[in-house]
């Protein structure tokens, strides 16, 4: 089922189906997005820290080594530093996996 984003957003932050406005002939093209809450985080940097001891305590708590979401929204990044937000107009979840397998973002 496939949900307006004006109307309604994922409850649950992970990867879902996006579609944006139809062309003129009402083609669109499925792509597949991030949904984050506000806080989530969206890339981790590299630490810094002389020592490999330093590197491994800013990884784990210097809040300057993750970038977070500013809000609830779909977002996609480069893996290194830069993000930014995508505004689809309908997303819907993502089907379930074939049999035997399952996503990575989801618990067994």
């Amino acid at each position: 089922m496939w949900y307006k984003t004006a109307d309604a957003k994922p409850a649950k932050a992970g990867t879902y189906l996006i579609l944006d406005e139809p062309d003129s002939e009402g083609a669109v093209c499925p792509d597949a997005c991030e949904y984050f809450h506000k806080g989530d985080p969206l890339i981790y940097l590299q630490p810094d820290g002389e020592t490999a001891e330093k590197r491994l305590l800013q990884a784990l708590f210097d809040e300057r080594c993750v970038i977070k979401a500013p809000h609830d929204g779909f977002f996609e990044t480069d893996g290194e530093k830069k993000y930014w937000e995508v505004r689809p107009t309908w997303w819907a979840p993502l089907p379930e996996p074939p049999e035997g397998l399952h996503y990575y973002d989801q618990e067994e």
